[in-house]
């Protein structure tokens, strides 16, 4: 079936699809046994969210400067959905740095598309037992948001991926996962009794 359509003619790129995470994961823990230099396919022309194939060979981005946690809860929590999409994309960072699915309260909206996506690849992280080291994501521009539905804002927004190697248990190297700048997204948020969170990401209008 064709993707969702939203109302400002947004199609869903299966929700959730914000860098770092991309399809090739799977299929790269189990390559990895036989060939850990091996590149891999990069994600196709329909997922403008996934990430750039692996690499052996990192490109060195400087990831952004670490926010304190009341400073991240400061903009959560304030009334800039703008502000709060750059803490929201750290936060979430570390939630897939650390294969932690129980961060992802603060983060996702309960039950949104998000959430589901986000939870469905932090297992698989939790099943392989890697994580992601190094990884940092940085909201390189953002906004104006536009009131939609319900109190919702939809913001589009440009996006950076450190570079990132995926770790087994005993610190092992998985894969290497060269920087991607400047990935163009819609964030569906919606604000709750604890702040802001994300309901849905979707590729920007053709």
């Amino acid at each position: 079936g064709s993707a969702p359509q939203t109302p400002d003619g947004e199609q869903s790129a299966d929700a959730g699809k914000l860098p770092p995470l991309d399809r090739a994961q799977d299929t790269a823990k189990d390559t990895a046994k036989d060939t850990a230099r091996d590149t891999e396919t990069g994600p196709g022309p329909e997922d403008p969210m996934a990430a750039a194939p692996a690499s052996p060979e990192p490109s060195g981005t400087e990831p952004p400067a670490r926010r304190t946690d009341p400073e991240l809860e400061l903009m959560v929590s304030g009334d800039d959905p703008v502000e709060a999409v750059r803490a929201l994309a750290e936060l979430r960072a570390r939630a897939f740095a650390a294969a932690d699915a129980g961060l992802l309260t603060g983060i996702n909206a309960p039950r949104s598309p998000a959430m589901q996506a986000d939870q469905a690849e932090i297992s698989k992280l939790e099943a392989a037992g890697t994580v992601l080291s190094g990884l940092a994501v940085e909201v390189v521009s953002a906004g104006p948001a536009v009131p939609g539905q319900e109190g919702r804002v939809s913001l589009r927004a440009a996006v950076s991926t450190s570079a990132y190697a995926e770790r087994d248990a005993r610190g092992g190297m998985v894969r290497n996962v060269a920087a991607v700048s400047g990935q163009d997204i819609v964030l569906v948020m919606v604000r709750t009794a604890d702040g802001w969170r994300i309901e849905d990401i979707l590729a920007p209008p053709a």
